[in-house]
């Protein structure tokens, strides 16, 4: 890559959190409709026996989805009942903006010992 389409470590790093962001609300709203809370969900069936991975992640995602109308309903199961999958997703947050801080240090450093 050319030094000018170099990503930032913040944008990195704001990506990292999105994605963990949403791979939380995916298993939580996955966790409301396993436990029957929600009203209604889409099934996507596999249309070939290797496909069962695909179907499975699109569901996954899916869920996510359809349970963005229930907002309030999901984030208020999760605190009652699922807890500790918020509190987990917290503290990936809180660790991917520590890492990035180190990498944005590291990378400070770096940088002072080259224009020596």
């Amino acid at each position: 890559m050319s030094e000018g389409s170099e990503k930032s470590i913040g944008w990195v790093i704001t990506m990292v959190m999105i994605l963990i962001g949403v791979v939380g609300w995916c298993f939580l709203a996955s966790f409301y409709i396993i436990d029957g809370e929600a009203t209604s969900s889409i099934e996507v069936a596999p249309r070939r026996p290797s496909g069962f991975a695909s179907a499975g992640v699109v569901q996954f995602l899916l869920n996510g989805v359809t349970q963005l109308p229930n907002i309030v309903s999901v984030l208020t199961y999760g605190f009652t009942k699922k807890l500790w999958l918020l509190i987990t997703v917290g503290v990936l947050e809180v660790l991917a903006i520590i890492s990035g801080r180190q990498m944005k240090k590291l990378e400070n450093d770096l940088d002072s010992t080259r224009r020596r």
